[in-house]
């Protein structure tokens, strides 16, 4: 017991010396800015009309200042145009919108950052095939969450079967007269999806061949539009923070999947109170997976 504790705490020295930088370099990323202003004005995020022109003007006084401050290398490319991103009218309207997690949550985002790193460096060394990887464990998530994001938003579901688990999937299948009701004119535009931080990392134990099964809640900073039926004044442009959960099995065999999201939808509900009227399923409760925060 001794031996291995020792070799733990070399071990832990190491990776407290990277992981201290990491924070440093987190703490500068647009997706934390983005938590800042929600910190800063939380009574501000929630779906009221009022609410809304006061977050467009903040972000559009944010703007101003950015554009007089000297150019300099942006840490997120912008989407490419392309004809699935053209529109045809202006933004006028915006929302900004935190899903299940609290101001608590995201003032306590940097220290739940480095105690699930912290877990996931040392699961690392403990499993082979659990070796941390941040880059590409986040390159992996913003493109298995754009994936689903893209098939959701023209209801093509079977092809994720392999990106998501059971649960995750029968609940995307139970949402169509969720869908239904937003009144979609075309499907929901995903600018921008970029992991802003971790939140958790739980582990559950396994057998001896499968090994303990990890998941890991990613707090997910999202930039949509939307265009409806019923209104006429140009696309609702949407930004939202909402947890994600993947989970996979140490073993060799198996690989990350969606086991959870923290919100009542995967989309931007423009009501979200009416869903208590039709569908079968919880609604106020997150898509399956692990407890909220």
């Amino acid at each position: 017991k001794q031996t291995h504790a020792m070799a733990f705490a070399r071990n832990f020295g190491g990776i407290t010396g990277c992981i201290g930088k990491d924070v440093l370099r987190a703490a500068s990323k647009p997706g934390l800015h983005v938590v800042r202003h929600y910190l800063g004005n939380r009574g501000a995020v929630h779906r009221h009309p009022a609410a809304t022109q006061f977050v467009a003007s903040r972000l559009s006084q944010t703007r101003q200042c950015q554009s007089s401050a000297p150019k300099h290398k942006a840490p997120f490319a912008e989407p490419v145009a392309g004809p699935s991103s053209e529109r045809t009218k202006e933004i006028k309207k915006m929302v900004l919108t935190v899903d299940n997690i609290g101001p608590g949550v995201l003032m306590t985002l940097p220290a739940r950052h480095l105690i699930a790193k912290v877990r996931l460096c040392h699961l690392g060394l403990l499993h082979r095939d659990l070796a941390w990887n941040e880059a590409d464990f986040y390159e992996g998530v913003e493109q298995a969450i754009r994936t689903i994001y893209e098939h959701l938003a023209v209801q093509s579901i079977a092809p994720l079967d392999d990106l998501v688990n059971e649960g995750v999937m029968d609940s995307f299948k139970s949402e169509g007269t969720a869908v239904m009701r937003e009144r979609w004119s075309a499907p929901p535009v995903l600018r921008q999806a970029k992991v802003v931080g971790l939140l958790s990392c739980q582990t559950c134990a396994g057998d001896r061949q499968e090994g303990p099964a990890v998941s890991v809640t990613v707090l997910v900073y999202f930039r949509e539009e939307y265009t409806y039926i019923d209104e006429d004044d140009g696309p609702l442009a949407s930004t939202r923070l909402t947890p994600w959960t993947f989970g996979r099995l140490a073993s060799a065999g198996d690989h990350w999947k969606l086991t959870e999201i923290r919100a009542e939808r995967w989309f931007y509900q423009r009501d979200p109170l009416d869903d208590n009227d039709s569908d079968d399923e919880g609604e106020a409760e997150p898509v399956r997976g692990q407890p909220s925060l």
